[in-house]
């Protein structure tokens, strides 16, 4: 099995473009090196420069008018306020606002409000809100819903519909998760068709592929190491 990393979400990037509208010059915060460091997953630099953001006058207008907007019911203001306060670690706004946002409809605050308590290990809640994501056809929300039950609870049938949603939304984990619930499901033909749904759209974690227990039911098939040997080639190719 395989777990998500870091993703910023799209409310989050629309947020960065409103600061923008909001007044922030790009010499005041350059807006394109902010997107480019937390689009590509560094969390990190991402959230200091965010720190250092909501000290100075903008940013905390920013957060203000973000506010007052959910106060209106703008469900994606609500998000990227919560998402923004998660960053800040302000956990409790946090929530208030993503649990706005997801009841609003918005199906990326239900995801980053079952974020927040996966991080928490309240994983019913987590699997709660990532459900409602799915239910809204949010394909990170299914990956999610299928990742908590298949890895925290244990419970791999289960998991298996909200993965098969996400691997046809071609989510490459997905995929991934969803072979190893074919695997410890013994259902050894579906297995290696979702492995290589997931190695097409890029999966390439091949020494966890490897090892990984959940899928000891088609490791020893030649259908599997074909398989390995196929998408390490096209690799290098």
């Amino acid at each position: 099995m395989s777990k998500l990393k870091f993703a910023l979400p799209t409310a989050l990037i629309l947020g960065l473009f409103a600061a923008f509208y909001f007044g922030v010059t790009q010499k005041q915060l350059d807006l394109t090196e902010v997107m480019k460091i937390c689009v590509n997953k560094d969390r990190k630099s991402c959230q200091a420069l965010w720190l250092t953001f909501a000290e100075t006058p903008q940013g905390k207008e920013f957060l203000v008018k973000n506010s007052e907007l959910c106060d209106q019911d703008k469900k994606k203001n609500c998000n990227v306020a919560g998402w923004v306060y998660a960053i800040l670690n302000q956990f409790d706004k946090a929530q208030k606002f993503m649990a706005k946002s997801c009841f609003l409809g918005d199906s990326q605050g239900c995801t980053a409000l079952g974020q927040q308590y996966k991080r928490q290990k309240n994983f019913y809640e987590a699997k709660f809100y990532f459900i409602k994501a799915c239910d809204q056809y949010n394909i990170n929300g299914c990956q999610l819903a299928g990742e908590v039950l298949l890895i925290h609870e244990k419970k791999v049938a289960d998991a298996e519909p909200f993965l098969t949603m996400a691997c046809r939304g071609q989510n490459q984990i997905g995929c991934y998760n969803l072979a190893c619930v074919h695997a410890l499901l013994n259902k050894k033909n579906k297995a290696l068709h979702s492995l290589e749904e997931a190695l097409k759209l890029g999966f390439k974690e091949w020494e966890h592929v490897l090892k990984d227990p959940d899928l000891k039911n088609i490791q020893k098939l030649k259908d599997f190491g074909n398989l390995i040997e196929k998408y390490k080639k096209l690799k290098i190719n």
